[in-house]
């Protein structure tokens, strides 16, 4: 089985196109998406006129066979990952200013009020039913989706993995879950461990 990943699209409603026209040229490809279909940073990316998230949604449940939530499709959701259930967050926590959001998680979570898009009541329903991760079994081998490792499978905490050693509890948990191949988008890296 030939599978295609996709992930961070950030509404890029353009560039979403190009990868599916790409990948359909391949032939027959199951494809899964990482994850952040929706929102972005604005210091990040300055191509408003190219944003589409709502198209991106609707393309993304067209054209893929697996799908997992990231923390930018949670944020537009109002939802929060399964892996922070052990916080105390305010219920309005999404209706919160950024600094009010970043203050009540003690800094753990990424704060989401720089962009909020005007997503359809049945897209905001799709992201909802979003999976923090999902399994595939193919070809004998079992294997595991998501946008980040364990235990941050959406990439909802403020964290980046700096170390390998880190990935061990993500390497624990595909275990425990019998996959033997695992995709997540690559981790943003701290300055200081570039290379590893």
């Amino acid at each position: 089985m030939l599978i295609a990943i996709i992930s961070d699209i950030h509404e890029d409603i353009r560039n979403l196109e190009k990868a599916l026209n790409f990948i359909h040229k391949q032939g027959q490809l199951k494809i899964a998406c990482l994850g952040d279909i929706v929102g972005y940073t604005k210091k990040y990316f300055d191509t408003k006129h190219q944003r589409n998230a709502n198209a991106c949604i609707e393309i993304v449940r067209q054209h893929c066979d697996f799908v997992v939530a990231g923390n930018h499709d949670l944020a537009a959701a109002k939802k929060f990952p399964g892996n922070i259930k052990d916080m105390d967050l305010p219920e309005d926590w999404f209706e919160l200013p950024e600094d009010k959001q970043f203050e009540s998680s003690s800094g753990m979570l990424w704060a989401y009020d720089d962009h909020e898009p005007d997503i359809l009541q049945k897209n905001l329903e799709y992201l909802q039913t979003l999976r923090d991760y999902d399994c595939l079994d193919a070809d004998g081998s079992r294997i595991m989706f998501s946008h980040y490792p364990f235990p941050d499978l959406t990439g909802f905490r403020s964290r980046f993995i700096g170390f390998a050693e880190e990935l061990n509890d993500h390497f624990d948990f595909m275990q425990r879950k019998k996959c033997r191949l695992g995709f997540f988008r690559p981790p943003a890296c701290r300055r200081d461990t570039a290379g590893w």
